[in-house]
């Protein structure tokens, strides 16, 4: 996922700098110009099949 997703993450207008780590469990730290709701950010990765958003801080 990490550079498939990355991208994908990426091109979305609001979303500047994503960051991708795998272990231990694996966590996205998304730099953004604007505030996305989780199902605008899910939108994005639905492109992918089989990537979910499960937990937002």
């Amino acid at each position: 996922m990490c550079d498939k997703g990355q991208k994908s993450l990426e091109a979305h207008p609001a979303v500047d700098k994503t960051q991708i780590s795998l272990h231990p469990k694996g966590a996205t730290i998304i730099d953004m110009n604007e505030e996305l709701s989780v199902e605008d950010l899910q939108y994005q990765l639905n492109e992918l099949n089989g990537y979910t958003i499960t937990k937002m801080k």
